[in-house]
């Protein structure tokens, strides 16, 4: 019998961001199970800088709307006739940083408030409903329809990215014990719930230990295998991520290349200002498909790890759906990350300094590793669908 399947973000799929990839890439494999599948997200805002049309690989699932609050609206949307010096922009900068130190949630929680209109647009029941964060606000839309009584399901799973009082970028003056009971709010209500690292899952159960038998890991996926011509010897190098300098450390790339014959690409938001070299080109956040052309032209792909917490970066998931060398510069918890990742023996570890940047780099070029240099099939998106189906079937 085929299961009707509802998927709750409160941000559109389209968001140019790497949290859509592996929404998009979820909706995906659960659409090739033949479910039927709806997808609840808010209205892609006028004039918005950072959304692609980039889901035509979940065309088959139907997509209802929910408006989003006029802060939102106000604080992304943007204009010619705005300078991105203007008193105006400035204002919207700072009230939004405003709000998140006086809020536990994103701006997109407003969009709770226009659920009545959504009656007559959704199905009454539905088997499985997954919220999938972040934004965190994901998982209270999906509570509030629950609540209201406008759905009902057989099952309610959620999927979250980045954990909420364990969240390295929260910038909240709230106290950390009311974000903590806010957390436990969200998590009381699903059947079951997911995190995407292994490292996260450890500390929630530890955390939320009356929760802990309903946790489990769901790795982030590649969107598809990328085989190009096999590297024997690095020369360009790319890092495509974003480097906000209070999350990950890019400093120690950046130095070591700038003083190096090797090439290097960036591409990515970040709160530093770093400038072009003649051998380093700086860009800002691009698509997904301008980031793949990226890839094509480099001979190395560089993974930062997160300079505090359990989070990993999604884009070593991409990386890994390659048979590039990856580099992956260790930073934060480094033993955990080499628990996770050393077994497939697929990647380079080196730490976050300048000097072994450049030794570990030599040593591939010397011929002094034995890797796998393939596609890792434990993160393809077959993978994801079969553990889904597991645990709804």
């Amino acid at each position: 019998m085929q299961k009707r399947v509802l998927i709750i973000s409160s941000k559109p799929l389209e968001a140019n961001e790497s949290a859509s990839v592996r929404k998009i890439l979820t909706v995906k494999s659960i659409l090739d199970t033949g479910a039927d599948v709806t997808i609840l997200s808010t209205q892609i805002p006028k004039n918005s800088p950072n959304y692609n049309n980039n889901t035509d690989a979940i065309n088959m699932a139907k997509k209802v709307e929910l408006r989003t609050g006029a802060f939102y609206n106000a604080g992304i949307t943007k204009t010619n006739k705005i300078n991105n010096k203007s008193v105006k922009r400035k204002l919207k900068s700072l009230a939004r940083s405003m709000y998140y130190k006086l809020t536990i949630y994103d701006p997109l929680k407003g969009c709770t408030k226009y659920i009545d209109k959504l009656e007559d647009k959704l199905e009454s029941k539905y088997d499985i409903i997954i919220s999938m964060s972040d934004p965190k606000s994901s998982h209270l839309l999906a509570l509030t329809l629950l609540e209201k009584g406008i759905v009902s399901c057989g099952r309610y799973i959620q999927v979250w990215g980045d954990p909420m009082y364990l969240d390295i970028t929260n910038k909240t003056l709230i106290p950390r014990q009311m974000i903590k009971k806010e957390e436990r709010k969200l998590l009381k209500r699903p059947d079951k719930v997911f995190y995407v690292s292994p490292l996260t899952l450890e500390e929630e159960k530890k955390i939320f230990p009356e929760y802990a038998d309903k946790m489990d890991v769901l790795f982030p996926i590649y969107q598809k295998k990328s085989i190009y011509e096999p590297v024997t010897k690095i020369n360009k190098i790319g890092y495509f991520g974003d480097y906000n300098s209070d999350i990950r450390d890019i400093m120690p790339l950046y130095n070591a290349i700038k003083d190096s014959d090797y090439e290097l690409v960036i591409c990515g938001n970040s709160d530093l200002k770093l400038k072009s070299k003649s051998n380093i080109n700086i860009n800002g956040r691009v698509s997904f498909d301008k980031v793949k052309e990226f890839e094509k032209e480099v001979d190395l792909l560089v993974h930062i790890s997160n300079s505090s917490g359990t989070q990993i970066p999604g884009k070593i998931y991409q990386y890994m759906g390659t048979n590039k060398p990856i580099l992956f510069v260790l930073d934060g918890p480094k033993e955990c990350f080499l628990k996770v990742f050393e077994p497939f023996n697929r990647v380079m570890f080196c730490e976050n300094k300048k000097e072994d940047i450049i030794k570990t780099i030599k040593r591939f070029n010397n011929g002094d590793f034995d890797l796998e240099i393939e596609p890792v099939k434990e993160f393809d998106n077959k993978n994801l669908a079969i553990k889904l189906l597991d645990y709804i079937m």
